[in-house]
């Protein structure tokens, strides 16, 4: 049976839970999204590929939102692995509405790796060697854009209290790909 990463989504994220060790970072507790409620709520959603790869299952590397038919908001750590070291926009790709990944790259919806036009990096993103990444986000400028794209708004400064107003305890998603 071919290997198969199926988008998860996970509830009830707390924001201010400690930080996992990377050998226990995952989607727990994380349920598969159903094709129908991808269609309905989750196609904002796209795969960051090395599209040199056999396949998009194993060449996906992140994730990231739609946020018009042309740009990808993303981690910058995805795009930038050191600091000041950008990635060649070349050797990043994008699937934009597909829900499956899988090695035959038949998956769920697009079969296509769109190409990276420009990567445009938070000016003061950087590795810190004591505490993390800080600033740690990108856009992607797509070559073209995505016919019939589903995106998602960016938060607003005015949103902020929606969110907790920085204080926590405001309940969020975390999506990704998993192995099934």
């Amino acid at each position: 049976m071919p290997a198969v990463s199926q988008l998860r989504i996970a509830t009830s994220v707390d924001a201010h839970a400690a930080t996992p060790r990377p050998e226990h970072a995952g989607i727990v507790n994380g349920a598969t999204v159903t094709q129908a409620e991808y269609d309905e709520r989750w196609s904002f959603i796209v795969a960051i590929v090395a599209p040199g790869r056999k396949s998009q299952f194993d060449g996906q590397q992140c994730g990231g939102s739609l946020i018009d038919d042309q740009h990808v908001v993303t981690a910058a750590h995805c795009v930038a692995p050191r600091s000041g070291v950008l990635v060649n926009p070349r050797s990043i790709g994008v699937v934009a509405n597909q829900r499956v990944l899988d090695r035959a790259s038949a998956g769920s919806g697009e079969q296509r790796v769109r190409a990276v036009a420009d990567v445009f990096l938070h000016p003061e993103f950087g590795a810190n060697d004591q505490d993390g990444l800080h600033f740690d986000i990108a856009v992607l400028r797509l070559a073209e854009p995505v016919a019939n794209a589903k995106t998602i708004a960016l938060v607003q400064p005015g949103d902020a209290a929606a969110w907790g107003n920085g204080a926590g305890a405001v309940n969020g998603f975390l999506a990704g790909w998993g192995n099934t």
